[in-house]
């Protein structure tokens, strides 16, 4: 007997509960798709899995509290859910911060035949780097002539009054914008 979406649905979220990425994917069908606002598209097959193996790397002892389930239309299925966990691994190539994350979040999840055929999350995705105590900075890659990019800063622990070393890196677009650079820094 074919299973009922809301049962489908609950097997995916009890497998990402197991930590069982085999299990997630093979509830989905051959070209199922998952996608949330952090992912840079829709995943499918092994890369589905890869992802939830990333977040159980991040957040070993990561969980999903499902707050409601139910089937809304026929094999359409919406969950809300609130994912907990602790920082104790890297995640996006950040050192672990010890932070515990409370996420909530929803999937609306389309079933056929017994299988998924797309998973569509939301959640505020400037949420979790907040729980993890990091800036969540809002900006144009370009304004007029200039372009911005990231910086990091690092220290050896040493509470002297420290020198300085700075390297700013400038890349003109143009010849335009590089005579333009040219004539500023000289200013």
């Amino acid at each position: 007997m074919l299973q009922k979406p809301v049962e489908i649905a609950q097997r995916y979220f009890d497998a990402w509960n197991r930590h069982d990425s085999g299990a997630i994917v093979a509830t989905f069908t051959e070209t199922g798709t998952y996608a949330d606002p952090v992912t840079p598209g829709p995943l499918t097959g092994a890369a589905i899995g890869a992802y939830a193996q990333g977040l159980w790397d991040a957040f070993p002892e990561l969980s999903f509290d499902i707050v409601s389930i139910m089937e809304n239309a026929s094999g359409l299925v919406s969950a809300e859910w609130v994912m907990k966990g602790t920082n104790t691994g890297p995640f996006n190539g950040l050192p672990p911060t010890g932070a515990a994350v409370v996420l909530p979040g929803a999937d609306f999840i389309r079933v056929d035949a017994g299988k998924i055929l797309s998973v569509q999350g939301y959640f505020d995705s400037g949420a979790l780097p907040r729980a993890l105590g990091l800036d969540v900075i809002v900006q144009p890659r370009a304004i007029g002539p200039f372009g911005f990019g990231t910086s990091a800063r690092a220290s050896n622990g040493n509470t002297t009054t420290p020198g300085a070393f700075s390297i700013t890196w400038l890349e003109a677009r143009t010849a335009q914008e590089q005579k333009e650079i040219s004539e500023s820094s000289r200013k």
